[in-house]
């Protein structure tokens, strides 16, 4: 049996709803010195907050391995996938940003949400390990680094093993210029095309050498290198790959730019397939995804499960959820869910969505993770019944897919016997 979708929910939200921080200093203040990020591993810089550490998650033995459509430690215990995005931690960590509202300042704010991830048994925290501010990159220039960057980084690992919590690692995203693949471009071929980024050698060059530099990182706080770090659980080679498509309706695919043609596509496919097989080969130890929304290619027998299947919008994005996938270095799939975004907020599609990847992902023998998802509410100003009213018949759904027998913290797994792990 597959392990089911499970979820990543959009948001700075592993606290949880009946609980928050009232920070009793101000927010620091964008640009100003953050707090010594070394001596924050071990202890609240300020003392103004100090989190109960005995709600740490139950230890997992090693890294976890995908066997078959099933992740696990190496214990056979499995693994759900369940826990927070987060957004700008790395400036957050380093004083160059301020938190969101009601959470603790600085470091406080990293350590306030992993506490609370591991209290509510969230398992994972996805982080976005770049920088959000062009002031503050993480790479300056191609093999330069931002040491106070590299150091954020490394106390939001530290502060994740401490409570037992896994990370997946995105290590670039299409729609962020700073250490994305804009910024590789203009490194490579001065231009702003970012299309290049997905076939240009220079810039897929550059970009594998900073997964090198990734993969080698020594934790300046652990003293753990980054691949050698079961804390991470996967590798995310880049939030949303896409090309630079926007057509609002077609059907005559020959009259579009070159960015709407297959051979896009294409070229993000070889892409991807490329990067799996180097970061496998410099790390075998964690399971590498890429941050696709899932949209089937035009060529795709399985396109009219995009969202809006007759205006093609979706198939034109160079995603391509089956042949991206199916690259033996691509250990996990994972997809996305934006119903306001996408236009097609019913729950008829969602279910569509969910089962149609559930499927698709079962065929390709690999585990399926629901990385994203996320649902507006109609209006900003309403009660909190109102906005639940709103989003749980969304939000149901995913957890429909997961089977009650497959959340038991410890089973046997007899699978293990007659699967390796995938991979490289």
């Amino acid at each position: 049996m597959q392990l089911p979708v499970l979820t990543i929910l959009l948001g700075l939200i592993a606290a949880s709803a009946s609980t928050q921080y009232t920070s009793p200093s101000p927010n620091p203040v964008a640009g100003t010195a953050g707090p010594n990020i070394a001596q924050a591993a071990s202890s609240s810089v300020s003392g103004a907050y100090s989190p109960n550490t005995s709600n740490i998650l139950p230890a997992w033995n090693g890294f976890i391995q995908a066997y078959g459509t099933k992740l696990a430690d190496a214990s056979c215990k499995l693994f759900p996938v369940n826990g927070p995005n987060t957004w700008s931690w790395v400036e957050i960590a380093a004083g160059v940003a301020a938190p969101p509202a009601g959470l603790p300042a600085n470091t406080d704010a990293i350590e306030f949400t992993m506490a609370e991830a591991a209290q509510n048994g969230q398992t994972t925290v996805r982080i976005q390990a770049y920088g959000l501010n062009p002031t503050f990159p993480l790479q300056t220039k191609p093999g330069v680094y931002n040491e106070a960057a590299w150091r954020s980084i490394d106390y939001i690992l530290a502060t994740a093993a401490k409570y037992r919590v896994k990370v997946i690692y995105t290590i670039a995203n299409n729609w962020v210029n700073t250490d994305g693949p804009m910024t590789y471009v203009e490194w490579a071929t001065g231009t702003n095309n970012t299309d290049l980024f997905f076939s240009n050698p220079t810039a897929l060059q550059l970009y594998q050498n900073h997964l090198n530099a990734t993969a080698n990182r020594v934790n300046s706080i652990t003293g753990v290198v980054y691949k050698n770090d079961p804390t991470i659980f996967s590798w995310d080679l880049l939030n949303e790959p896409r090309c630079t498509c926007y057509p609002s309706q077609t059907t005559n695919i020959a009259a579009l730019p070159p960015s709407c043609q297959p051979s896009c596509a294409d070229s993000i496919t070889a892409w991807t397939g490329s990067n799996g097989h180097y970061m496998r080969a410099i790390d075998p130890n964690h399971q590498v995804l890429v941050g696709n929304e899932g949209f089937w290619g035009f060529n795709s027998p399985l396109k009219s499960n995009d969202p809006s299947p007759s205006n093609n919008w979706a198939a034109l994005t160079g995603q391509d959820f089956t042949a991206q996938n199916s690259f033996q270095n691509i250990t996990t799939a994972a997809f996305h869910y934006w119903p306001d975004t996408w236009g097609d907020n019913t729950t008829a599609f969602e279910t569509q969505w969910l089962g149609s990847h559930d499927s698709a992902a079962t065929a390709l023998g690999k585990p399926l993770v629901l990385e994203e998802f996320g649902k507006a509410t109609l209006t900003p100003s309403v009660s909190d019944a109102v906005r639940t009213a709103q989003r749980l018949p969304i939000f149901n759904q995913p957890f429909l897919h997961v089977p009650t027998n497959e959340l038991a913290q410890l089973v046997d797994c007899p699978f293990a016997e007659d699967a390796a792990p995938a991979g490289f």
